[in-house]
């Protein structure tokens, strides 16, 4: 028969009970999901959300910018002319503080000098410091090596 189906008889097919549903899918009998408390839970308007937010994200990085940096970053890179100061370089093209030229020898390389007094040309010098690749140096209190 055809016709429409008796609702005194069960369904071969049983249906199960849907279960209300927590978090991911999964929630244990006899215990209900509960969020985390935020600023949402204490029930603060969206535009205070944001203002607290804007807030947090500019100051955080600040305080803590200079901390971090001393614990993470370290010194960095050295620098090739670190290792020059203290060192003797012999002047191989007279410094002149005016024009800014001269030139030293150190270690058998050529390199730039700078020097706030003029220098003759095979006289020593002590490097104090440098700009760029370009050695900060003094008169040496030793004799001349030539």
């Amino acid at each position: 028969m055809n016709g429409p189906q008796d609702d005194s008889q069960p369904s071969k097919t049983r249906h199960r009970r849907e279960q209300p549903r927590g978090h991911g899918g999964y929630q244990p009998r006899g215990r209900q999901f509960r969020p985390a408390p935020g600023a949402a839970e204490l029930s603060l308007s969206l535009p205070l959300q944001f203002i607290i937010f804007a807030i947090a994200a500019i100051a955080l990085p600040l305080l803590f910018r200079g901390p971090l940096l001393a614990h993470l970053g370290g010194r960095g890179v050295p620098s090739r002319t670190d290792g020059l100061l203290g060192e003797t370089a012999v002047v191989i093209e007279a410094i002149d503080p005016v024009r800014g030229t001269g030139r030293v020898s150190l270690h058998g390389q050529d390199w730039m000098a700078r020097c706030a007094v003029p220098v003759a040309v095979g006289k020593t010098t002590e490097v104090i410091g440098a700009d760029g690749i370009v050695l900060l140096v003094e008169p040496s209190l030793h004799p001349s090596l030539t």
